[in-house]
């Protein structure tokens, strides 16, 4: 920064020094072989007179020129530090001054309204008095480089005069306050967002549970039938393991599904991706053990993310639905069909009669009969 600028300038005053030295004696030459040649007749004292005033008048106005150099560069110099001292307490952070004796010498008001310390109590503090206890040896250690090596950060936190901690990412860069070689300490305060992190890890924790816990699978794939996610429940109710499903195996995917059922399953699938079709079917799936079991996958809509589409869906078994349907369509295709009374069983254990003539009754007291556990043909 143009604060830290001083030992250049100093530099840079000697070199004008020296030029000006050069050119006066230059201008006193040049005046001596000019007068010589003009006027001769002038007397060797007469030359000296005039030589002495000469070189007055000559070093009055370089002594002017000098004089108001230095004027506009200590006026330049101090625009400078009120421009630093501005931006230092307008920045959006808490920033403050740490001199080599690790003494806090100048502050933000954001710093001093965050931390809650007055004026004196700040001037009076050791730095390290701002952080909390287990960083009160890290932060000296790591920042401290920014005085070897012009720059230094790291992830800690301020404490404040109540005791509460403010997770912050601190930033050191070496300066010059003045002719006073300072680190200036900037710390953004990451409150917002350590809070936001917890929030969505217990909103992640929350989501995996609800996932884990529903009856039904969910899933994620993209147009080529790659499954990208798979909830953890997948194991529980088919025997297979994430990392079992995941992946690009698409041929050993479709080797699960029932061989009558497949070119159903996979023109449902493209209808999903390619004309915006929901995905709605039924079909058989071979579980671990090598049973096949029903199912039934569906997925509304699909969605482009970084470029490829993809959808999200569940699968759930409906084997004991599947049975329950073919039992009822069973019994009612010996009910309509024959002549003869059903006897069955009730949920609360009662008999009940299905009559063959009994027109739209029929269904009623068949859904009564639903859970039977055993029925039989009697003439009626």
């Amino acid at each position: 920064m143009s604060i830290s600028g001083s030992a250049m300038r100093k530099d840079s005053h000697f070199v004008k020094a020296v030029w000006a030295a050069l050119s006066t004696a230059v201008a006193i030459t040049a005046y001596e072989v000019v007068q010589t040649a003009i006027f001769p007749h002038i007397s060797r004292w007469q030359c000296h007179y005039i030589t002495i005033g000469f070189c007055t008048i000559v070093g009055f106005v370089v002594a002017l020129v000098i004089l108001r150099r230095r004027e506009l560069d200590v006026e330049l110099l101090q625009h400078e530090k009120t421009n630093f001292h501005n931006l230092m307490e307008n920045l959006p952070s808490l920033a403050c001054l740490v001199s080599p004796e690790g003494k806090v010498v100048r502050w933000n008001s954001r710093f001093q309204e965050t931390l809650g310390y007055s004026s004196a109590e700040l001037r009076a503090m050791d730095g390290t008095e701002t952080l909390p206890e287990d960083y009160r040896e890290l932060v000296p250690k790591v920042m401290g480089r920014a005085w070897t090596e012009g720059h230094a950060e790291m992830e800690a936190a301020w404490l404040t005069k109540s005791g509460e901690r403010i997770p912050c990412y601190l930033s050191g860069v070496r300066i010059l306050d003045g002719n006073q070689p300072c680190v200036l300490s900037v710390g953004i305060d990451l409150s917002d967002q350590k809070r936001a992190q917890e929030e969505l890890g217990k909103s992640e924790v929350q989501y995996r549970r609800l996932l884990a816990n529903l009856p039904d699978v969910t899933w994620t794939m993209d147009a080529e039938g790659r499954v990208t996610y798979v909830s953890p429940n997948l194991e529980g109710v088919f025997g297979y393991s994430p990392d079992e499903v995941l992946g690009g195996d698409k041929e050993l995917r479709i080797s699960r599904i029932h061989p009558d059922d497949r070119d159903l399953v996979n023109r449902s699938y493209q209808a999903l991706f390619q004309a915006g079709r929901p995905f709605d079917v039924d079909y058989r799936m071979r579980r671990v053990d090598g049973n096949w079991v029903w199912v039934r996958s569906r997925s509304l809509r699909t969605y482009q993310q970084d470029g490829v589409l993809f959808a999200d869906g569940t699968l759930t078994d409906t084997t004991e639905r599947k049975q329950a349907e073919r039992i009822n369509s069973q019994l009612a295709s010996i009910v309509t069909s024959s002549v003869a009374a059903i006897i069955g069983k009730t949920r609360r254990r009662k008999d009940c009669l299905l009559e063959p003539g009994c027109g739209k009754n029929i269904r009623l007291r068949r859904k009564r009969c639903y859970r039977q556990t055993h029925f039989y043909a009697g003439r009626s």
